[in-house]
């Protein structure tokens, strides 16, 4: 995940993204809303746009520890979105 703090770059978590021993395998998460706009806390992709996806992570909505539907936001609950995106290609296209 990019980060929640509205940065220019994701967070130095993210930047592993550009480790050469990441050997172009890890893609950073960011978030927009349902109108696909960046969310305003998103961190942005800067230098990480070669391997950087946006989806979904604005008013999802998720359950708590009780079962109450709630609506969340963070480039964490993107991830999911472009982990399921990225093994869906993968088995289309194993090669």
């Amino acid at each position: 995940s990019a980060g929640n703090d509205g940065g220019a770059n994701p967070s130095a978590l993210a930047q592993v993204a550009l480790d050469p021993a990441a050997r172009n395998q890890v893609i950073v998460a960011g978030s927009h809303n349902a109108a696909k706009q960046i969310s305003s806390f998103s961190n942005r992709a800067g230098n990480t746009s070669s391997v950087y996806l946006a989806a979904l992570g604005e008013g999802v909505r998720s359950f708590d520890e009780t079962g109450t539907a709630l609506r969340y936001d963070g480039t964490s609950f993107s991830a999911p979105y472009i982990s399921g995106a990225i093994a869906l290609l993968a088995q289309a296209f194993p090669n």
